[in-house]
């Protein structure tokens, strides 16, 4: 009975330790299958030195969406492309317009206009 017992609880700790072992290897892989604009949006904020609150409050922005953003779960839409071309400067600035569908020929035309 003792070894009956004994048996259970170290399949249960292997079970166990399966499980926690292929967690950590879905958010490890989860963390390099992200998309380059969660990548660029992180390095972009760790970049000017700010938490993730406040690189929302310039975006007018939730964190939660920061975080969202970051861990490639949703992603900004085109007025917060926007903004975070602005904030990372010329030459990364492209990046960030293009996903909000502005090309740089769009953007010649608009300043010759002006």
């Amino acid at each position: 009975m003792l070894l009956g017992i004994l048996g259970v609880l170290i399949k249960r700790e292997v079970i166990t330790l399966t499980l926690s072992v292929s967690r950590t290897n879905m958010r490890a892989a989860a963390k390099l299958a992200r998309p380059e604009w969660a990548s660029r949006t992180e390095k972009l904020r760790e970049r000017l030195n700010l938490t993730q609150t406040e690189f929302a409050g310039l975006l007018g922005v939730s964190a939660m969406a920061i975080s969202r953003w970051e861990r490639g779960i949703n992603e900004p839409p085109a007025e917060a492309y926007i903004q975070l071309g602005k904030l990372a400067g010329t030459p990364d600035c492209w990046f960030f317009w293009e996903r909000a569908g502005l090309s740089k020929s769009d953007v010649k035309r608009a300043l010759d206009i002006s």
